[in-house]
């Protein structure tokens, strides 16, 4: 006689095994195994379908099958969206899953969240980033560094002031 074929799943169109004595487990590894060596991309969530087992099962066996058969799992191509920065006309990609604000880049957002100040102290133009400037906005001014705060400060409320009220 000859040798019987093996018999097809409806859904998945996937070999199954003829061993009674193979275990659940066993036909769903061989199942996803022969899928996986068609070389059709597949996300995990196609695969849990055709096999009627969870995403993260899928994710497990692939693992599983990852290092001992050196089998990879292909995924499906990525469309990247072109569009254009508004701040510098730039053509940028843009992943499908992801908003980008206002379609901006990502060294133009940077930028726009820069305030650009002079020091009152030195009178030097400086840049900080907006939060570090709303953290410094408690006083009336705002200063380049530590130094020209200390000398507006010094030159207010320390002997400084003292001196210079004394002379007058």
């Amino acid at each position: 006689m000859g040798r019987r074929s093996a018999p097809m799943t409806p859904k998945g169109k996937v070999p199954m095994s003829l061993n009674p004595t193979t275990s659940n487990h066993q036909r769903t590894r061989d199942r996803l195994k022969a899928l996986l060596e068609t070389g059709e991309p597949y996300t995990l969530q196609q695969l849990a379908d055709q096999l009627a087992v969870t995403r993260s099962r899928i994710g497990q066996l692939c693992i599983a099958l990852r290092s001992r058969y050196g089998i990879e799992r292909t995924r499906p191509p990525t469309t990247w969206k072109t569009s254009e920065c508004q701040t510098c006309q730039r053509q940028m990609q843009i992943a499908p899953d992801r908003v980008q604000p206002d379609n901006i880049c990502q060294p133009c957002l940077k930028l726009s969240r820069l305030v650009r100040l002079i020091c009152p102290s030195c009178n030097e133009p400086f840049t900080l980033t907006a939060t570090e400037h709303r953290a410094r906005r408690r006083n009336k001014h705002t200063y380049c560094s530590k130094q020209c705060l200390g000398k507006a400060q010094g030159a207010s409320y320390g002997w400084a002031a003292y001196w210079k009220r004394a002379k007058s």
